[in-house]
């Protein structure tokens, strides 16, 4: 009886312990960096867009979990993406906040890839944007990211 006793006392000590651990720096910048190749991949129309934003929804529901729960302070947050806690907002829900973070990094992603002062058809311009998304995916290294 008091071997389970001790049991359960040393896993809520161990599962507070690493919950106190946890890096939300480092899942900042994962899931920052999931998002930014996400939103590129799409306007490229790479295939492996929907797998980045998949992971990266996944890695942003728990930051904004932390962050409800109170469990981001300036310690643990202090590596976090400067273009991240620009996006960061609460909203009424979780899901709600995701997507305005989505609907920041799709524009951001557009912004950076299409030039409406080029004197060129739309057409031309939809094709060069696709190119300049291909490339920051590339240059990004976006498919370290990618699941195999």
């Amino acid at each position: 009886m008091m071997s389970n006793k001790l049991t359960a006392v040393m896993l809520l000590a161990t599962a507070t312990s690493a919950a106190a651990d946890t890096d939300y720096s480092g899942l900042g910048r994962r899931a920052y960096a999931l998002w930014d190749c996400a939103a590129f991949g799409f306007v490229a129309e790479d295939e492996r867009a929907a797998g980045l934003f998949e992971l990266g929804h996944a890695q942003m529901t728990e930051l904004l979990e932390a962050r409800r729960d109170g469990k981001l302070t300036d310690t643990n947050t202090k590596d976090i993406p400067i273009g991240l806690s620009w996006y960061l907002i609460d909203g009424p829900t979780i899901e709600f906040s995701l997507g305005y973070m989505w609907a920041q990094f799709s524009k951001h992603a557009f912004d950076e890839t299409f030039d409406a002062d080029l004197q060129a058809s739309f057409g031309e311009k939809e094709e060069l944007q696709k190119l300049k998304a291909t490339t920051e995916f590339q240059d990004k290294n976006c498919a370290l990211l990618t699941v195999p």
